[in-house]
Order: C-alpha cells, then structure tokens, then sequence
C-alpha cells in the first residue's frame, strides 16, 4: 500500500482532498503503465526467443521437426534428407537387435556427424530413432489412406452411370 492510499482523509479542505485524489489517481495508472509496459517488454522477449529457436531448427511451439530444418534462405521449413538418411539406418540396425549405445559407438567409429557437424550423443540416437520411427508410422498411414482412397475411386468408376 503506498503512502499516499494510507492518509486518512479526515479533517482535511476540499483542495487538499482533491489533490489527494489527484494523487491516488497518478499512482494507480503509473502501476498500471508499468504493469502495461512489463507485458509489452514480456512479449518481445518471448517473440525474440521464437524467432532464435526457429533460426537454430529447435522445437518450436511444442512441435517436433524431425526430418525437417530451417531454412534461412527460403524462410521455411524444408526437408532434412541427411538426417532422414542416417534415421532409416538407425532404425534397420535397431531392428537388427543392435543397442541405442551399439548405434551411437558405430557412428563415432566411423566419424559421421550430425547435420549440424557435432559428434551423436545417445540422446541425439534415441531422438533420431523415436522421430524416425514415428514419420514412418504417419506416412505409413497417409499412404495407407491415400490408397483405400484410390480404392474407392476407382470402384467408384467401375460402376459409375454407363458403367
């Protein structure tokens, strides 16, 4: 509570009870235009922070793009065929019965790095093969849908009016 809401009016003139009030009036939107201005300062920040991860290719907004990077040039996202490339390899040798750190020790051995040039960590594979795996699954399931709608499709024109 600031000084000026804490003086008990009584026993004071009119002015001096109108600038009283000018006063309490003067506080409150000063908070209120600091509070405004803390929102505004708030936002920018949180905008600016986007904009850096989205440069860097990191999660943006609580989605995944594996298989995908920024491109600063076109200023969208575009397919990220190396990563692609070495996830489909990560699946076959899981599949293969091989370990995440058996993945990981086979790509350092062999000296192949990340799109963006560092050394895998096991994190970066078990990212890589949880990404791969689940595009696989969605285009699976487009493709899956793609062609039960071909099906229809083409039944459609078998027995379509002077069929």
């Amino acid at each position: 509570m600031r000084v000026a809401d804490r003086v008990d009016p009584g026993g004071l003139t009119e002015e001096e009870r109108e600038a009283l009030n000018v006063a309490r009036a003067y506080h409150r939107e000063e908070a209120c235009g600091l509070d405004k201005a803390r929102a505004l300062l708030a936002g920018r920040q949180e905008q600016r922070l986007r904009e850096a991860r989205r440069c860097r290719a990191l999660v943006v907004e609580g989605k995944d793009r594996y298989g995908q990077h920024w491109s600063k040039e076109r200023g969208e996202w575009v397919p990220d065929n190396y990563t692609r490339k070495i996830g489909k390899r990560v699946v076959e040798w899981r599949e293969a019965g091989w370990s995440l750190e058996q993945i990981r020790d086979h790509l350092l051995a062999r000296g192949v790095k990340t799109r963006g040039g560092k050394v895998w960590t096991l994190g970066m594979v078990i990212k890589v093969y949880v990404g791969e795996c689940r595009l696989r699954d969605a285009e699976w399931k487009s493709a899956a849908a793609a062609r039960k709608a071909g099906e229809g499709a083409a039944s459609i024109g078998e027995s379509g009016p002077g069929g």
